[in-house]
């Protein structure tokens, strides 16, 4: 009897260009639309030519272990005993996440399964890992590979003898189901033994990942690193069939409860290899241009994804589908946000703060709905901006429009904000006591984010690690990050997550633009390593980097360099601010872009950076800044300004450059390395 294991009737509009992916994930026959798929050949070509324009374009059928290519037994017997078996992973529900598109012809879909389905899955794993074939740890380069596989369908018995094609046009022979340790790695690898270029169809359950997504050349940049959580679904082809892919990292806990996981993570990816009674000599060339397929493989499978859909159902608004119009916050966490934030530190303006701003409830509510028009989704602010005036003043543009409620609002707390001997720091009472008040003026009842504002050596980390937990299990704060941390403060923090079972902070906020660099020797790459999102504040040094300032001349009274003392910065070297002005003044005329875009542009590629916080006072600013999400800089731009003030190669990084080149991991290279050349 033959068994598969199936997908049917599902629209993938929103991944397939507005193409049809139908198929059903389960146990028996494959079936569409109500129509058992014959394997005889002649029969096969009836039903193709029989279904008219109501025909699947883009079918999908997963096969079993051991799959042969023959049925035997009625197709109604066959079709009763697989219905307990069967769980519909795809259904007509719009997608109401936009998919990400790192790639040309790739595409990743967040939420994709229900747990349900996911635990289904992981029973299908369990049953899977049982049969002919067992799980096991692949040979590779004289290694076994960390992650262990079992390999369903015409490849898993090679004495099989596989000939038959199931569906219409796209019929996996190859299903491999991995599972991931937490600690389980696979590196940059190109499926270059396939024969066929039809899209490969990924499934994630458990534990979250960062998957590399390269280019078709090599195992080097440029590549993307992409969070991968439980029920996300990954789909490549076209243009982006043959690049390089692997799992660089997984993330511990991080597996939502009931999705059938404890720990680790099972990937089941499905695709075509073309490779069924056929295998391809020793030594002779694959082809590897992916616009061209082996003859017997259809064009539209091979570009189904190569071309992006025109709108997008985010909001319920039409808008571009790029990958800069959306970003992970972090690789350990699921919320995406936008490349830049509104930061409301203008908003106010009083308690000792009014150099930064003046905006008052009418300017700010302008403000807010330039940001959304232009795909802002994310406000900042803090209980010590104006003293609670700045949260006063946001909370009253907030409730002005409903269409607000759409913005992701976080805030800080550490600041000393009143006279008392507990109104400022990290204690339980000072973050509990703060937190109310906080909510109270801006009109809400959690925050999407909250922030820890500066270190507290005095509080123990234990006692504000477990406030934030609690906060973060109450619902009052969706995700939680650290301001202003050193490397060491920031891992000890994490630290005592791990070891109390904390929920830890997933993005630190630190001061960092293309003048002030001092992020780069620890901060950063150890946020890298770590998992943590870096958003910067002051990314053009309080209007220093915009090309208001120069060397024989400054503004008029108004901006916060002259009206303020300008000691927030401490920027020792001005000639080298100028001289970082010129380099972006530079290149701003080559882009016909203005200085402010190419800095915050610059700072958008910079590894780490998931989302930058810009301030504004009028809306011809905010304006301004919001052109740097459309610009594009070319890789010698980008060098040009990084060579003009890169950070000193000081101790121990230059003892590294001279006996430790040769070892250096990813987070080591991040920074430094590709500014300095020096590691």
């Amino acid at each position: 009897m033959h068994n598969a294991q199936q997908l049917e009737s599902v629209p993938l509009k929103s991944v397939c260009g507005g193409r049809v992916l139908d198929s059903r994930f389960g146990r028996g026959i494959s079936h569409d639309r109500g129509r058992s798929t014959r394997t005889s050949t002649s029969r096969h070509r009836e039903d193709r030519a029989g279904a008219g324009s109501n025909a699947p374009r883009f079918a999908l059928t997963l096969p079993q272990q051991g799959q042969r290519g023959h049925q035997t037994g009625s197709v109604r017997r066959r079709r009763a005993a697989c219905e307990d078996s069967m769980m519909m992973l795809f259904g007509d529900e719009p997608v109401h996440r936009e998919p990400i598109r790192p790639a040309d012809g790739a595409a990743l879909v967040p939420a994709w399964l229900t747990l349900e389905q996911q635990a289904w899955l992981v029973r299908r794993f369990e049953e899977w890992t049982s049969g002919p074939v067992p799980i096991r740890s692949a040979a590779v380069r004289g290694h076994r590979m960390s992650a262990r596989t079992v390999c369903l369908g015409r490849r898993a018995l090679a004495e099989a003898g596989y000939s038959e094609r199931e569906t219409d046009s796209y019929t996996p022979d190859v299903a491999l189901a991995n599972y991931y340790d937490d600690d389980a790695r696979m590196g940059m690898h190109q499926d270059k033994d396939e024969r066929s270029l039809a899209p490969v169809v990924s499934l994630s359950i458990g534990s979250a990942c960062t998957f590399r997504f390269g280019n078709t050349a090599n195992r080097n940049k440029p590549y993307t690193d992409l969070p991968l959580h439980s029920g996300d679904l990954f789909v490549f082809g076209g243009a982006s069939r043959l690049a390089y892919h692997g799992v660089t990292r997984i993330h511990p806990f991080t597996a939502p409860e009931g999705c059938g996981l404890d720990t680790g993570r099972i990937n089941i990816t499905m695709r075509m290899t073309g490779l069924d009674g056929w295998r391809r000599p020793r030594g002779s060339p694959v082809e590897r241009d992916p616009g061209h397929a082996p003859a017997h493989v259809s064009s539209e499978a091979v570009n189904v994804l190569a071309r992006p859909p025109a709108t997008s159902r985010l909001g319920g608004s039409a808008m571009t589908t790029n990958s800069n119009d959306v970003r992970q916050l972090s690789p350990t966490c699921g919320l995406r946000v936008s490349p830049l934030t509104l930061g409301a530190i203008t908003f106010g303006g009083a308690h000792g703060m009014e150099h930064m701003g003046h905006v008052d409830v009418d300017g700010a509510t302008e403000l807010l709905r330039i940001a959304l028009d232009a795909g802002v989704t994310m406000v900042d602010v803090a209980n010590m901006y104006s003293l609670g005036v700045a949260e006063e003043v946001l909370g009253q543009a907030l409730a002005s429009s409903r269409d607000f409620d759409r913005l992701l609002v976080t805030s800080k707390v550490r600041m000393v904000v009143g006279d008392g001997p507990n109104d400022g720091g990290h204690s339980r009472w000072h973050i509990l006591d703060q937190i109310d008040k906080t909510l109270s003026r801006l009109g809400r009842d959690h925050l999407d984010l909250y922030y820890l504002h500066e270190w507290d050596g005095q509080t123990p980390l234990e006692e504000a690690m477990g406030t934030m937990d609690a906060l973060v299990r109450s619902g009052k704060i969706r995700y939680y990050g650290v301001s202003n941390y050193t490397s060491w403060q920031l891992m000890k923090a994490l630290m005592v997550c791990e070891r109390h079972g904390f929920v830890k902070p997933v993005a630190q906020q630190i001061y960092y633009n293309a003048a002030a660099r001092e992020a780069e020797y620890e901060m950063i790459p150890a946020a890298l390593d770590q998992g943590i999102g870096s958003q910067p504040w002051s990314p053009v040094g309080m209007g220093l980097l915009t090309g208001k300032y120069r060397r024989d001349r400054q503004p008029e009274s108004g901006a916060r360099l002259v009206d303020g003392d300008g000691t927030d910065l401490r920027i020792p070297d001005r000639e080298k601010v100028f001289q970082v002005v010129d380099a972006l003044e530079d290149v701003a005329a080559r882009s016909n872009a203005t200085i402010t875009q190419v800095a915050l542009a610059w700072l958008l590629t910079r590894p780490g950076v998931t989302n930058v916080v810009v301030g504004a006072r009028t809306a011809e600013q905010l304006t301004d800044s919001l052109g740097a999400t459309t610009l594009t800089l070319d890789e010698s731009d980008v060098q040009q300004i990084s060579a003009t003030a890169p950070p000193p190669i000081r101790y121990p990084f230059w003892h590294q450059a001279d006996l430790a080149s040769d070892r250096l991991g990813e987070a080591d290279r991040s920074i430094i390395a590709t500014t300095a050349s020096q590691l």
